[in-house]
């Protein structure tokens, strides 16, 4: 049992779920809420708490521009003010491409950046999210990790038409290194960090060279770069903001940790004066000043709220300004308030309020949600505190806690504006203007924030900044990734990787050969055979490997798509071989002919499975059916085979790879019974075959699913309210791994995760297909409802719906609803003959619910006549007028459609629409390669900002 505050607690039921139950202290049938004038007494006080006047911002411009200055004086300051020997600015025409690995407070970016010159870029890049056990393992580890996925971005973009890599032998890639935490340096490719920032604690790290530690997991890794360039990503964000606007003199990073960094005149930088360099030299200033009043704590107003913040961080007493600004912070701030009126007995009186009572539960992006929500209702606080915390609220208490996020909000803006104020006043750029470059997580993404900031330099300069003449210093958003670039600009252009169909590459040998599970295989001797087919799906397909004794090699070659290695053993001397896979092939066997022989023999089928023809003859076919269905002394078996073909020299393995014959449940097809048995889901009315739950699940075995949905898709034609199953259904579970499993014709949808977290799907094959009239419907692959960090990856589906919809018929659908997706990732994904691809959609209008949708990508997806391959539709079921005046309340953020190829039944390969008034932020379009059926392929958007290198396929409006 879960004790609470209020005498609530928890019991865990014999299913495994998790019930609630409540004390209350009268009889009354309601549960006891603060009233609207209790809230109004209590925001008052608060507003006192964090509200900053402008005559204490001055004084708290005034202190900074001191410690600024001590910091410039002196070594080892609080505020330490590193210099960067990065000189000067760039001109705006350089050219190039380069390699770049950022290294911020909450995800790895690997970038390709081409600079085009007169201020302008393009940029590909994958990101990928750390993990706190990633923040506060061993450093080396965490430095291998950005390795491993460095050596990846390489694998995947540096290569050619023909799958080739475009680095020739030896060739290693210059690499800028961005990275977000302060080091000391004495030159451009060393770092010794100062001190770790934002959260992280990863041990053995602090007061070592991170370079050194960074190049070591290069090396380990086999990673073909050098690292010519660490830098800061706050200087970064400078250099790239002065190459597309040279007026900028100013960067500031506002995210999970908080910085800034501007250019210095040499002659004012005292400890680096017996360095020589030219007085009259500019140099890129580190400032970080995320440490501003640390230890002593003078100047910075601190509540008990922001106290409690800093003695139970991981680092007590440091970094002060960062804990009362920056996005790691904001959120326990206010969950520190809300507990605070519990304890009081204001809040939650009667619920079991132990969900908030775990610190930082309450994340920055929640305050975020809360001041952005358009309802009148606030429906989207009431669906933070049910879903997350399983507490009810009245409107007056969503109204208070609105009001507490927009106070602490404002707080942190104001502050910030300090802190810039401080560098235009120290440097004199009041009176001659200059612009502001800004990135981070919080100045985009939090509402209003960058507004408040200017509101708060226009009350520290009054008058000189009450304007939005270009004297007023103001933001423009540059990403922090350009950063390196112009640091290593004198370096030779990096070669640029170019894209195309991958196809077999090389021939390599390995010590022993390659096996396949007993299980799965026999051995049919048959002489001097020299092919494989190689394949997948839910109908038969055999993989045939050669198996040679201990003297002969094993050669293996990966086929170009996402499914079994396609596995080649041939005798001792295998490119002396003269015998053709497909008929008869003049050239001689050498290994690149070998290559142009299989790359010829690669074919797609009617239902998009690509394989390697066989030229098995009749007989052997005959044979491979025989032993399919025979028992060990059965005619067709092994041993009757062996005696009846008497072939010993050689032999080879065979798999048949058919679901339906190797370990199935089929789900009978009894209507009646199910209707009655089949387990119900309150969301969208739903029904399953199978339905669990618990923690640490791994469900396998290579076998199928088959819902056996024929008889479903009969009777649902002239049935339309009929509930047909889900096959597989997750529901409140955790940690679970279910993979090598294949669905076959689910009556309704494939899978749903239900309110469950970290659940990763691998190798999974969807098909369904009608042999009637009738067609299949709403078969999706996956629908994900409240879940948290769900993964799909290495899966085919042949199908007529899409491989999920993420909600998308549902999201924001029901009034007072809040529906939430986020922290999913499909990958590797093979979809042919499916409505609908990687798709996003919410409803709009009056009288709907609300939700989020956040943390998505799509990654590595190949489509064939897919008529819908990429979609976000935010007004769905929603006419274009009504839209417009009732914008969906359910928010889509950090989308990502990364490496999206194939081709579309119709025209329309990419339909990216949002609802107006920002209801869609970054929304990232990279490596798109879709094409239609016939004719042009048409890339549409609308009330969107697309990133990333495939933004200009679509209209110019949206880039």
């Amino acid at each position: 049992m879960v004790a609470s505050r209020r005498g609530s607690g928890s019991i865990v039921l014999p299913s495994g779920h998790t019930m609630a139950f409540h004390t209350r202290t009268h009889e009354e049938e309601d549960l006891p809420h603060a009233t609207k004038k209790t809230m109004a007494d209590h925001l008052r006080k608060y507003e006192s708490l964090f509200t900053l006047t402008p005559q204490r911002m001055r004084m708290i411009v005034e202190a900074f521009k001191d410690t600024l200055e001590l910091g410039l004086q002196k070594p080892g300051q609080v505020v330490p003010m590193i210099p960067t020997f990065v000189f000067g600015y760039p001109t705006g025409q350089e050219q190039g491409d380069f390699l770049a690995l950022d290294l911020g407070g909450t995800n790895l970016r690997v970038c390709l950046v081409t600079l085009q010159g007169e201020g302008k870029f393009e940029m590909l890049q994958t990101k990928y999210r750390l993990t706190e056990d990633q923040k506060q393992d061993e450093g080396q580890k965490l430095f291998d990790f950005c390795a491993e996925c460095l050596k990846t971005f390489i694998d995947n973009n540096y290569v050619d038409d023909d799958g080739k890599s475009t680095l020739k032998e030896g060739e290693k890639l210059p690499l800028g290194f961005t990275f977000s935490y302060p080091c000391s340096q004495d030159r451009i490719d060393h770092g010794e960090l100062i001190r770790w920032t934002k959260g992280f604690g990863a041990k053995n790290t602090e007061g070592k060279d991170v370079a050194q530690m960074f190049m070591k997991s290069l090396e380990k890794h086999n990673v073909p770069v050098t690292m010519t360039a660490l830098i800061n990503d706050t200087t970064g964000t400078l250099i790239a903001s002065h190459y597309v606007n040279p007026r900028t003199k100013i960067a500031v990073i506002f995210g999970t940790g908080c910085n800034a960094a501007y250019m210095e005149n040499v002659r004012d930088i005292e400890k680096i004066k017996n360095l020589g360099i030219d007085d009259d030299a500019q140099m890129g200033i580190n400032c970080e000043w995320g440490a501003f009043d640390s230890f002593e704590h003078e100047h910075l107003p601190r509540t008990k709220y922001d106290i409690i913040v800093d003695e139970t961080s991981n680092k007590p007493g440091e970094q002060a300004f960062e804990k009362l600004i920056s996005g790691r912070y904001l959120g326990e701030i206010l969950r520190l308030v809300i507990c605070e009126l519990i304890d009081e007995g204001v809040l939650f009186l009667g619920q079991n309020t132990y969900k908030l009572e775990t610190p930082y539960v309450f994340e920055t992006a929640f305050l975020s949600l809360m001041e952005s929500d358009p309802t009148d209702e606030l429906l989207m606080i009431i669906g933070i505190f049910t879903h997350f915390f399983a507490v009810e609220t009245t409107l007056a208490e969503r109204q208070f806690f609105r009001a507490l996020a927009m106070l602490i909000g404002k707080r942190a803006a104001r502050l910030s504006a300090c802190g810039i104020a401080a560098i235009v006043s120290k440097m004199g750029y009041i009176d001659e203007g200059c612009l502001v470059g800004a990135d981070g997580s919080l100045y985009n993404k939090y509402p209003g924030f960058a507004d408040r900031v200017h509101e708060g330099l226009v009350d520290v300069f009054g008058r000189k900044a009450e304007t939005s003449s270009p004297t007023t210093p103001r933001m423009v958003v540059v990403s922090g990734a350009l950063s390196l670039l112009l640091s290593t600009s004198q370096l030779d252009d990096v070669p640029r990787p170019i894209r195309g169909m991958l196809q077999i590459t090389k021939i390599t040998r390995s010590p022993e050969s390659q096996t396949i599970p007993e299980n799965r295989m026999f051995v049919w001797r048959q002489a001097r055979k020299e092919a494989i087919a190689c394949g997948g799906g839910d109908y038969p397909i055999v993989l045939v490997e050669y198996r040679l004794r201990e003297d002969m090699g094993t050669m293996t070659t990966t086929v170009p798509i996402p499914l079994p290695m396609l596995q080649i053993v041939r005798e001792r001397k295998p490119f002396e071989c003269v015998s053709a896979i497909r008929g008869k092939f003049e050239k001689p066997m050498t290994e690149s002919n070998i290559i142009e022989m299989l790359n010829m023999t690669i074919r797609q089928d009617k239902r998009g499975v690509l394989k390697v023809q066989v030229p098995l003859d009749e007989s052997d076919i005959e044979i491979i059916q025989r032993w399919a269905q025979a028992d060990e002394n059965s005619p067709g078996s092994m041993r009757r085979l062996h005696e009846k073909t008497k072939r010993e020299d050689i032999y080879m393995a065979v798999m048949i790879s058919d679901p339906t014959s190797v370990r199935t449940i089929r789900f009978n097809p009894d209507l009646d019974y199910w209707t009655g048995n089949a387990f119900f889901i309150p969301f969208q009315t739903q029904v399953t075959f199978w339905l669990f739950g618990g923690e640490n699940i791994v469900l396998n075995g290579g076998g199928a699913l088959d819902g056996a949905g024929q008889a479903w898709y009969d009777a649902f034609a002239s049935n339309s309210s009929l509930l047909r199953p889900i096959i597989l259904t997750v529901f409140q579970a955790e940690n679970v791994l279910i993979e090598d499993i294949s669905f076959i014709n689910s009556p309704e949808w494939n899978n749903m995760v239900n309110e469950a977290k970290n659940v990763v799907y691998s190798n999974i094959t969807i098909h369904a297909e009608s042999t009637s009239d009738n067609r299949i419907a709403n078969t999706d692959g996956w629908n994900t409802y409240r879940s948290d960090n769900v993964v799909i990856k290495d899966s085919n589906i042949v199908n007529g719906d899409e491989i999920s919809r993420y909600l998308s018929r549902v999201l924001g659908q029901f009034p007072g609803v809040f529906d939430i997706v986020q922290n999913v990732t499909a990958v590797n994904i093979r979809m042919v003959n499916a409505g609908n691809g990687a798709r996003i959609k919410a409803w709009a209008g009056p009288n709907v619910g609300s939700g989020i949708v956040q943390n998505i990508t799509f990654q590595n997806f190949v489509v064939d006549n897919v008529d819908s391959p990429l979609t976000i539709d935010q007004c769905y079921e929603t006419a274009a007028d009504l839209c417009a005046e009732f914008p969906s309340n359910t928010f889509i953020q950090d989308i990502f459609f990364n490496n999206i190829s194939g081709t579309a039944s119709g025209s329309v390969v990419a339909s990216l629409a949002c609802s107006p008034d920002e209801r869609c932020s970054d929304i990232n379009v990279n490596e798109l390669d879709l094409s239609a059926q016939s004719g042009a392929a048409t890339f549409s958007c609308e009330n969107v900002h697309l990133e990333g290198d495939s933004a200009n396929l679509f209209p110019a409006d949206c880039n």
